[in-house]
């Protein structure tokens, strides 16, 4: 393998050959290779910076949502509170 693109193609034809052969479906070689596949595989930093913000926000989003929750339930006079 030359550089690091022909190893991530490598493992991302690996990982869909292994995750289709549970259904018994197979992928030729083409299907991977295609213009579409490698410009999405081309866009991977982007997807990584993605969900890292995605888990960094997940927290407050979380909290911000049960504080909602907390302050309905007391303006219905719950006395869960």
């Amino acid at each position: 393998m030359k550089n690091l693109s022909e190893v991530v193609l490598y493992l991302c034809n690996r990982y869909a050959r292994i995750a289709v052969s549970r259904a018994g479906v197979e992928i030729n070689d083409e299907a991977i290779r295609n213009t579409r596949v490698l410009e999405s595989l081309a866009e991977w930093r982007n997807v990584v910076v993605f969900y890292s913000i995605r888990l960094l926000v997940a927290p407050l989003v979380e909290t911000a949502v049960l504080l909602d929750r907390l302050l309905f339930l007391g303006e219905q006079g719950s006395s869960a509170l």
